[in-house]
């Protein structure tokens, strides 16, 4: 996982982006406009958010693209914090930052203190085809899947009344950074039942599934989802020739381990096989279950005093599809992609050209205005029972007191920067290392002119070769970048 920046002698130091060592952000700055001229050409260009999210990580971490200075009143040290480009596909940073705010608000606003068990399902490729092409699917699934488990708690514990409660996340890669919907959900183990004696919902734990239930959950599954497709009537019917573009073309590329453009169009992506070929053995895990490809995993249970687990399982299921550590640049110019474990034939990296990389990467980006993160159940944010479920926020009365804060806190799961810095590695970012004193906000840049008279006077290189048109996504005023 790329860390933010760097931790020094327990000092902060923002990361250095667009530097040689940034091999990631040098394959998107030296072949982006190849990409979109290509597609041009052949009268078939690409998405217009699209190419913001690929501008917008040239940007991201870049102070000549704005910044914020903070400023230290007593030794005068300065802190040049660039802004973040806000990306959802693949930029490390930003998913980062997402992943450890996201986890930060899971467990100390969301998720109750009751046992989670994390439920994965995996689909076959023309499943996946479909839930990365049309993605207003996403939800109708994730509602079937859902539905399926929660059935499963209320039959297991004979209460058919019983609400149970998700966090979901879409995740839209697999190891090898191909294009592979697939549901991570965080769901609570067991169900909700209301106590009418005090009132309030009570939660009731079930056992863990076994074999031969989970056998039937994954066909239940299987069914349902198929189901959903067939309303849509996405079975058999090809695709619509005015869906014929450049990003079909990336992301049936993705979804192959093939070549989208070019002269190698077609061709499978390399491999290197560096270690020894191993026989796939059957899973011995009880939570497991596995029909026509539908691929079930339902292994991890977290204990309900256990928030440190629950919070590294949220990060882990809300991490970012591609880090920088598990790329390195061969002697030809390839860029090879290491896994997190060798397959069963022996292959352990995956070995890029430059443009056939930045090609993946594009048909990770997701259509605007659909949520990879949904919350269902009683963690939905109009359940009835919520807010006696949650744990209450600092500075909120529980649910049934009379007592009144003097500022309602903001409803919100966002978390300044600092303050996540500070939770996640044990750093406040903004002392000072030389007097400890707290630096304050001297000014936030958002023009090209103002930066690059301001970096002069700090004495930081401006670098205006490097740098594409400023992204048309608007940083927060009150937010700089993370990393």
């Amino acid at each position: 996982m790329l860390l933010p920046g760097a931790i020094v002698a327990s000092r902060y130091v923002p990361r250095q982006a667009g530097s040689a060592h940034d091999l990631l952000h040098r394959v998107v700055r030296e072949h982006l406009s190849t990409l979109v001229a290509d597609a041009e050409a052949r009268d078939r260009p690409l998405p217009a958010y699209v190419v913001q999210e690929l501008e917008g990580y040239l940007g991201c971490g870049r102070p000549e693209a704005g910044f914020t200075w903070y400023r230290c009143p007593q030794c005068e040290h300065s802190l040049v914090l660039p802004f973040s480009c806000k990306g959802r596909a693949f930029c490390p940073s930003c998913g980062g930052r997402r992943m450890n705010q996201l986890a930060a608000n899971l467990v100390d606003h969301v998720l109750p203190h009751v046992p989670v068990r994390q439920w994965v399902l995996t689909f076959p490729m023309p499943v996946r085809f479909w839930l990365a092409w049309r993605p207003k699917l996403r939800r109708e699934v994730l509602s079937a899947v859902l539905r399926v488990v929660f059935d499963h708690y209320r039959q297991t514990l004979g209460e058919p009344g019983g609400q149970g409660g998700s966090v979901s996340i879409w995740q839209m890669a697999g190891s090898s950074v191909n294009l592979n919907p697939h549901i991570h959900a965080l769901v609570l183990d067991g169900v909700y039942v209301w106590d009418e004696l005090h009132g309030q919902p009570v939660f009731r734990c079930a056992s863990r599934p076994g074999r031969q239930a989970m056998a039937r959950l994954v066909g239940r599954m299987r069914r349902e989802v198929l189901a959903v497709l067939d309303r849509h009537g996405l079975l058999d019917d090809p695709v619509e020739p005015e869906d014929e573009t450049v990003q079909l073309e990336l992301v049936e590329a993705a979804l192959t381990q093939r070549v989208a453009t070019g002269e190698r169009r077609g061709r499978r992506i390399g491999r290197h096989r560096g270690a020894e070929p191993r026989e796939p053995q059957a899973s011995p895990r009880r939570c497991h279950a596995w029909q026509e490809y539908f691929d079930l995993h339902a292994g991890i249970r977290i204990a309900a005093s256990d928030r440190k687990g629950l919070e590294r399982l949220a990060r882990y299921i809300a991490r970012p599809p591609i880090s920088q550590k598990r790329l390195s640049e061969l002697p030809d110019g390839r860029v090879a992609l290491a896994l997190k474990r060798p397959w069963d034939d022996g292959t352990t990296h995956f070995v890029f050209r430059p443009l056939e990389l930045l090609e993946r990467l594009a048909a990770l980006v997701p259509p605007p205005r659909h949520n990879l993160v949904v919350y269902h159940g009683v963690l939905a944010p109009r359940h009835r029972w919520r807010s006696q479920v949650v744990p209450p926020r600092e500075g909120e009365p529980a649910e049934g007191t009379a007592a009144e804060p003097a500022r309602r806190p903001r409803r919100s799961g966002w978390i300044p920067w600092s303050v996540l810095i500070f939770r996640t590695f044990g750093v406040d970012p903004l002392r000072c290392h030389w007097c400890q004193t707290t630096m304050g906000v001297r000014a936030i840049v958002r023009s090209w002119e103002t930066s690059r008279k301001l970096l002069a006077v700090l004495g930081r290189p401006w670098q205006p070769d490097q740098l594409v048109p400023r992204p048309a996504l608007v940083p927060w005023e009150e937010e700089a970048a993370f990393w």
